[in-house]
Order: C-alpha cells, then structure tokens, then sequence
C-alpha cells in the first residue's frame, strides 16, 4: 500500500481578538440598548411620546422661551426615566415569579406610585408653563 503524503493545508489566519471598548462607550451602548429594550417591553411608552409630540408642537405654536423648553424636557425625561425603572422592577418581578414575597409586591407597588407621582408632577410643570403663555396671549 502507497503511503499517503498529507495534502497542503493553508495556514489558519490569525485570530482576531475582540478589541476592548473604553468604558465609556461600553456604557454608551449599553445605555443604548437598555433603552431600546425598555421602550418596545412596555406600551406606554408610545403613549409617553405621542403626548410629548403633542406637548412640543403646542410649545413650538405658542413660542417658548428656551427657559420654558428646557423645563418642559426636564420634566418629560423625568417621566420616561421613572417609566424605566418602573420596566427594571417589572421586569425583575416577573423573573422572579409571581410568588414573591409580600415586601417585594409591595416594591413593584411603590414603583407604580413613583411613576404616577412623576407624571403629575410633570403635568403640573407643563400646565403652569402652557397657563402662563396662554394667559400671556389674552392679556395682549
């Protein structure tokens, strides 16, 4: 029997190693990602940003200053942030099971208070912006 000669192999190119991120963009598309998450998991936040649309039109017809923009961003970046870690306590809530304890019930609870607390906060914020530019334009 002839002896087989090993046919020639091409060398196996060099691996690559995957290149570590800086911290910062690590967290950057983390923080991306959290918030694509949290945004398609939970359908109020289509409500959230259809009334912020709706907010920022009637800002932009009625010409806020930037003072009054930026109040009205603070307080609707409030809302979403609270939406979020309203989503973060859902979310570890049914990971863990419906069967949790009394006290952690009554934390997803405390986080659905947080969020309504914030949205009337925020909506108290905005109608005090939009009663005073309303108001501005009947006294002229």
């Amino acid at each position: 029997m002839p002896a087989t000669l090993p046919l020639p192999t091409k060398p196996s190119p060099p691996r690559k190693t995957p290149k570590r991120r800086a911290q910062w963009r690590q967290r950057l598309r983390d923080s991306e990602s959290g918030v694509r998450q949290g945004v398609r998991s939970d359908s109020s936040f289509a409500v959230h940003f259809f009334l912020g649309t709706v907010v920022a039109t009637a800002a932009f017809v009625l010409n806020f200053t930037v003072i009054e923009w930026a109040v009205l961003i603070l307080a609707f970046t409030t809302v979403l942030s609270a939406e979020m870690f309203h989503q973060l306590l859902k979310t570890l809530w049914e990971q863990e099971g419906r069967l949790l304890s009394t006290r952690s019930q009554e934390a997803l609870r405390i986080g659905t208070a947080a969020v309504m607390v914030t949205i009337a906060g925020s909506l108290t914020v905005s109608g005090l912006l939009f009663a005073r530019r309303i108001m501005a334009l009947w006294a002229e």
